[in-house]
């Protein structure tokens, strides 16, 4: 049997999938990148199993691997029997009979994106040449092979010790100042990694490109929006000496002037949360302070609503985070509560430890949003409807900044719905980014702004 056709058919199903899938969602190469790292994980797996078999098989007396799938559970098979057939075959593995395994191995070897094993105590195992010429370095097979010890990069030792792998690393190349890597740490086992590296240098030049263009636009776009702004405020400040038919158009005017000015800086935030890593500020986020600001500013620009808003929050939780990344993360959630809130509607905050998360939910009653439009409410430019943001001044980007955000924080955004009855969006941080400081230091951190009432009976961290 032609195993090799077998696993070709597979990676072309795979690869076929992967790109329909892309297409579906706009990101073609990314997707067929997932795909093959996936696949190349799968096999050195898979290889790693076989290896261990052969090591320990005496004249092929031991059983092979379960669960190899066809391909390679037929190909071990009759290795297994070669091996009972000419028993000298397996005294050097290396040798004879698994070649068709280390033909698999010349291609990870070959590959572009460096890949490196990790054992639990952090030694490179195993890596291909591609990682070796990414990182400068040369991987012996001697006992002082950890990390640490071949890899000069303080960067990348941080992010293996952090075990947060959510996010890639980007650096410098610890071999080439010009070169810009990425890492991806993929869990092996519970205790080993497979790093994969690559060069991105291009692809981060670009970025920077894209990044420098987004910021000029937005800068020559400013100017005289700025000016049509502000001439239209000076204009309806003095109606009464605008000729009747020019006053419609006049504010019409005006609210696109500050809806385009809304929409630039919202691009360029989310522009900035795309393309930078995070900065690792930790500030010590005092929580019932930050939640009492944001709704003191919400209040004061949807005054004319009268809504009740009541924060629910023990004055003793500290988040571990960007102060300014949160504020505007859960800023841009209360105001949408506030838009779709009728007049005099209730908005609540509630800050409260659940399982393995700590949540920071706003709950309103007011118009709620259909079940279909749930998924698709942090693509950028989505809209429920068009009147929605129209009417509203909305951008169309609060929530695709409020997904990136949560996703620098290690956390994730939920959001729970029902028409006519309202909505729940719950920011979903891990526990292990919330502390609680000493009563003492927590009893006069935040005031209540007029008209909103403050619980501290959440659930202790």
């Amino acid at each position: 049997m032609h195993y090799w056709r077998l696993e070709l058919m597979k990676l072309t199903l795979l690869l076929g999938t992967a790109a329909i899938a892309g297409y579906i969602f706009g990101k073609i190469l990314l997707f067929l990148l997932a795909a093959l790292v996936g696949s190349v994980v799968l096999h050195l797996y898979q290889l790693r199993r076989i290896d261990n078999w052969l090591l320990k098989s005496k004249n092929g007396d031991r059983l092979p691997p379960a669960s190899l799938g066809r391909g390679w559970t037929a190909l071990v098979e009759s290795i297994s029997q070669v091996a009972q057939n000419n028993p000298e075959s397996v005294s050097n593995p290396e040798t004879s009979i698994p070649k068709p395994l280390l033909a698999k191995k010349n291609i990870f070897a070959q590959a572009e994106i460096g890949t490196l094993m990790l054992d639990p105590n952090g030694a490179v195992t195993w890596c291909n040449e591609a990682s070796e010429a990414l990182l400068g370095v040369t991987f012996a097979n001697e006992s002082d092979n950890h990390i640490s010890s071949l890899v000069r990069d303080e960067r990348l030792l941080q992010y293996l010790e952090s075990k947060r792998y959510n996010l890639p690393l980007r650096a410098q190349s610890p071999s080439d100042n010009k070169k810009v890597l990425e890492y991806q740490v993929l869990m092996f086992t519970e205790q080993e990694r497979i790093v994969l590296v690559r060069d991105i240098t291009q692809l981060d030049r670009l970025e920077s490109m894209r990044k420098d263009f987004v910021g000029n636009l937005s800068h020559e776009l400013r100017t005289p929006i700025t000016v049509i702004q502000g001439y239209s405020e000076a204009m309806l400040d003095n109606l009464e000496d605008v000729d009747k038919k020019w006053k419609k158009p006049l504010k019409q005017m005006h609210q696109s002037s500050i809806r385009m000015k809304n929409l630039i800086k919202d691009l360029l935030m989310l522009s900035s949360l795309e393309t930078e890593a995070p900065t690792g500020q930790r500030d010590d986020v005092d929580l019932l302070s930050l939640l009492m600001e944001i709704t003191g500013d919400t209040q004061q620009v949807f005054t004319k609503k009268k809504h009740e808003y009541a924060v629910d929050c023990d004055p003793q939780v500290r988040i571990n985070g960007d102060r300014g990344e949160l504020y505007s993360a859960v800023s841009n959630l209360l105001s949408n509560a506030a838009k779709y809130t009728d007049k005099g509607g209730s908005i609540k905050i509630k800050a409260s430890s659940s399982g393995e998360y700590f949540n920071i939910e706003i709950i309103d009653n007011g118009i709620g949003i259909q079940k279909h439009h749930i998924p698709r409410l942090t693509e950028r430019f989505y809209r429920v409807s068009e009147s929605r943001n129209t009417d509203t001044g909305g951008t169309g980007l609060g929530l695709a900044i409020v997904k990136h955000i949560l996703a620098r924080h290690d956390g994730e955004l939920e959001v729970h719905s029902l028409i006519d009855l309202g909505s729940r969006f719950v920011c979903k941080l891990p526990l292990s980014r919330i502390s609680k400081a000493e009563p003492s230091i927590a009893k006069d951190s935040a005031k209540p702004a007029d008209g909103v009432a403050i619980s501290s009976d959440s659930a202790a961290v």
